[in-house]
């Protein structure tokens, strides 16, 4: 199974498909474009998603790292200053785009559970997030996607 990567930041997006073993089998990137607007930028994501999406049957679901405060639990992102956003559901406004699962995190938060595995994890950790994690880096930067 494969699964894709996004890092929602305010000057690009950027993606990446990665096998369940963290190997990062494609990457795109484009401009966030901030000045569009927060539905535009959600339809942006849904363009890469769509780009690392060709040819491939076997995507198991998106993580998304973004900025600000993140609400996975609704798919909102409550406040992020350097996308605009504030209470956007992003979650819904990407269903318009894919309907592979998508879940969202803070970025920094990803980042920090990046470095460790799944059996690193504590129980604790490993029930908030949904029992799998799955790191990758683009870029420099870690994003942790989540999955179960």
């Amino acid at each position: 199974m494969n699964y894709i990567g996004i890092d929602l930041g305010g000057t690009n997006i950027k993606g990446a498909l990665v096998s369940a073993k963290g190997e990062i089998l494609k990457e795109h990137s484009i401009p966030t474009r901030v000045d569009l607007g927060p539905e535009a930028v959600a339809g942006r994501i849904g363009q890469v998603i769509a780009q690392l999406s060709i040819g491939e049957d076997t995507v198991g679901g998106v993580g998304v790292g973004c900025p600000g405060t993140v609400d996975d639990a609704s798919g909102i992102v409550r406040f992020a200053a350097n996308l605009n956003f504030v209470n956007f559901d992003l979650r819904s406004a990407l269903r318009a785009h894919t309907a592979l699962p998508i879940h969202l995190g803070n970025d920094a938060n990803a980042a920090a559970l990046g470095g460790k595995t799944e059996a690193e994890l504590s129980v604790g950790d490993s029930a908030k997030i949904g029992g799998k994690v799955l790191s990758m880096s683009l870029s420099g930067t870690t994003l942790t996607i989540h999955y179960t």
